[in-house]
């Protein structure tokens, strides 16, 4: 079983033009391979949400996808959200490579990344399961399984939103 000590991950992140949102991209390889395949990649957003109004960010998330505009507006309703000092990351997909699914690279990846949001001072992280994912009997199936398991780690969700059903956790 892979684990967090067997990944790596680089990230890229670019403050999207005209906004107050850092756009990520996290790649995961594997430790100790001659050449490292990326076998994982997520993608997340940034703010700070003492800096910038919710409703200023939601306008710029919009631009990126009209979904995404949504999910902004609905954090409003995240019990002490205005109580948040550190960066808030906003998760809209994390993959691994279907030949590599079932080994633990998730989980290690998704763990990995945890500690390294904690260190740069995200205090809130809300994820959006089944983000891109349609509404087809299996990716339904699939989009509650993931949800629940979110939920066995603590996350909440927000009921507001259930077209995209948030989910969030305070780090």
């Amino acid at each position: 079983m892979i684990t967090e000590d067997d990944i790596h991950v680089d990230y890229r992140i670019e403050m999207r033009p005209g906004t107050e949102i850092f756009a990520c991209k996290a790649d995961c390889t594997l430790k100790g391979q001659e050449e490292q395949p990326q076998v994982g990649d997520a993608h997340f957003y940034l703010f700070n949400p003492q800096r910038s109004s919710l409703e200023s960010l939601a306008m710029y998330a919009e631009h990126i996808s009209e979904g995404l505009g949504d999910v902004y507006r609905d954090l409003k309703h995240i019990p002490d959200i205005d109580d948040v000092f550190g960066l808030v990351a906003v998760f809209d997909d994390l993959q691994v490579t279907e030949e590599e699914r079932n080994k633990g690279i998730g989980e290690s990846f998704g763990q990995k990344m945890l500690e390294e949001l904690r260190f740069l001072d995200v205090e809130l992280l809300v994820v959006i399961p089944g983000y891109y994912t349609n509404t087809s009997k299996q990716d339904e199936a699939y989009n509650k399984k993931i949800r629940a398991y979110y939920k066995k780690n603590g996350f909440k969700r927000l009921k507001k939103n259930m077209e995209n059903p948030v989910m969030y956790t305070y780090l």
